[in-house]
């Protein structure tokens, strides 16, 4: 995760769940093992943008839309965009890699689809590039 100007840093295990177009995102804080955010709901794809709609939370306000500004580099997934804090804007740019996938590249509709082989693992990386 990268924050405005700030420095790249690593503080959350993410568990990404997916199944067509249905999601659960559950973060956890590494230093603590504590469950700090969890949401699930619907994903779609529409080129260059994958948009994300929230139908359930474990804390804190829906968010009836999150887009996603994506972009893949040889790195895997690029994920930039805002949200807001305390009423302003911040900007973030999230980095991902493909790991594990139990499903086959041909039932993908996921814009990392290509880059995915058997049996790997989806997983949030920090990289300071």
């Amino acid at each position: 995760m990268k924050l405005e100007s700030e420095l790249p840093y690593e503080d959350s295990l993410v568990l990404w769940l997916q199944a067509g177009c249905w999601f659960a995102d559950i973060r956890v804080n590494l230093a603590s093992g504590e469950i700090y955010s969890g949401f699930g709901g619907v994903v779609w794809w529409q080129t260059p943008r994958l948009w994300f709609q929230q139908l359930i939370k474990i804390s804190g306000p829906l968010w009836d839309q999150d887009i996603g500004h994506i972009a893949l580099t040889p790195f895997g997934c690029c994920e930039q965009g805002t949200f807001d804090r305390d009423g302003q804007a911040v900007c973030f740019e999230e980095k991902w890699q493909t790991v594990h996938s139990n499903t086959p590249c041909s039932m993908c509709w996921q814009p990392t689809a290509s880059l995915a082989q058997p049996g790997w693992q989806l997983r949030e990386v920090i990289s300071s590039h």
